[in-house]
């Protein structure tokens, strides 16, 4: 974030909000040679230098057809990624100028922590990390009215659980439960990327040469993480519809409040749950960036000692971000306060907003319909703008003033630099 990238000696595009530019966005065929400059440049470049500078300088000669492909695949054998790339040239105007184009294909498959051993499961320096419970973890909301509610003696287990939960297969069990979700973590995050290019230079006269550049990236990728988690409060009734026989025995010692939540009754206990909604699916965060940046100089010889220089360039880079796999919390805390109509079917107990009653009592227990009505996709856009306008002149003194050492060497200039962005997110987002 603190290194500054120059193409050809002058800046490139950013595509995010720190100034980092997309080394991926450059030709590498038409790479001639990188100038690195280590060490704080910022009394030169500005702050974006404080780390120092990489210059990479294109070749302006390039001439004919190169064609090149590539393809990778890990030890594993998994991870491949495979590439082409068409870069081409000529001179023109009997060697006065050049124009060079470059055209680029990459494709990379992902790798998930599970595909690695030590990645998956995640661990700290505890050991493994496993505070993800799939089937929900579940106790008194306030210990203090009852330290030890739940009764498991019938299923021959403690008389005094804190907390039940149930397993990966669905048994209900005392105490807390958790499943590694780690694992289906993006280890390499897929992506698909074309890249298009032109460079061009023309000498008008020994005074004028026009020069410039073009740039175009498309960039897709994938991000998954593990299913979204939730903590929260809600009533349970005993007329829960999803409230089985056996979790009826284990908890009826804790039902402590009236219908309607407030304690003294035996009708309702308030519960916490924890849990990985793994019935929402992995959180899954596409990405679709287009990248572009236009340059046009004009630089030659005033006399024979001084050079001048000036170049204006515009670069854009706009992204949106669509998430999938997350949901409405409020939704999800409506909707597993359940109770019974009538007729006996599931209902919401605060029915308003088409809510949908919601099992949470094991795993995969959430239908589809009630998975609808909580899940929703998140967008977030981002706009990035850059313009630079610069004016330089350098030369020497050898036409009037030469000391033991050799010529004076001088420059001076003015740069105009204009940045802007913006982060838009979508109104689900917002709250």
């Amino acid at each position: 974030n603190r290194t500054l990238v120059l193409i050809n000696g002058t800046r490139g595009a950013p595509f995010g909000f720190r100034n980092s530019v997309d080394l991926n966005s450059i030709p590498a065929p038409l790479v001639e040679r990188v100038e690195v400059l280590t060490g704080g440049a910022a009394a030169i470049y500005g702050a974006d230098a404080v780390a120092g500078v990489v210059n990479f300088i294109l070749k302006s000669d390039f001439e004919g057809v190169e064609a090149n492909a590539i393809y990778n695949i890990t030890e594993e054998g998994d991870g491949d990624e495979y590439g082409v790339n068409l870069t081409f040239g000529t001179n023109v105007g009997d060697g006065r100028g050049n124009i060079s184009g470059y055209l680029g294909y990459n494709n990379r498959s992902p790798v998930f922590k599970s595909d690695r051993a030590f990645a998956a499961p995640e661990r700290n320096d505890d050991g493994p990390i496993t505070t993800r419970p799939l089937g929900g973890t579940f106790s008194l909301a306030d210990a203090s009215e009852n330290a030890a509610p739940f009764d498991f003696s019938a299923f021959g287990g403690p008389a005094d659980a804190t907390a039940f939960g149930f397993e990966d297969d669905g048994s209900l069990v005392p105490g807390a439960t958790s499943s590694v979700l780690s694992g289906r973590e993006s280890l390499i995050i897929a992506q698909e990327r074309l890249n298009a290019a032109v460079f061009f230079d023309y000498e008008l006269s020994n005074a004028v040469e026009l020069y410039g550049r073009g740039t175009y990236t498309r960039t897709e990728s994938v991000d998954v993480l593990p299913p979204v988690n939730i903590s929260t409060t809600f009533l349970l009734r005993r007329d829960n519809p999803f409230l089985s026989d056996q979790l009826g025995t284990v908890l009826d010692g804790a039902f402590n409040r009236d219908a309607d939540g407030n304690l003294g009754g035996d009708e309702a206990a308030l519960l916490r749950v924890q849990r990985s909604i793994g019935e929402f699916g992995d959180r899954e965060t596409e990405t679709v960036r287009n990248q572009g940046q236009a340059q046009l100089g004009v630089r030659g010889d005033l006399g024979s000692n001084i050079r001048y220089d000036f170049y204006a360039q515009y670069g854009v880079t706009d992204s949106t971000s669509t998430i999938y796999g997350e949901g409405v919390a409020s939704r999800f805390s409506q909707g597993i306060a359940a109770t019974v109509d009538a007729a006996g079917n599931p209902v919401c107990i605060d029915a308003s907003g088409g809510c949908v009653p919601i099992d949470i009592f094991g795993p995969n227990a959430i239908s589809q319909q009630a998975v609808d009505y909580v899940t929703s996709e998140i967008t977030q856009t981002r706009r990035r703008e850059q313009f630079v306008s610069a004016f330089t002149l350098s030369g020497d003194t050898e036409s009037f003033l030469t000391l033991p050492a050799g010529p004076v060497s001088w420059a001076a200039g003015v740069e105009y630099r204009d940045e802007e962005g913006t982060n838009n997110y979508d109104g689900l987002n917002q709250t």
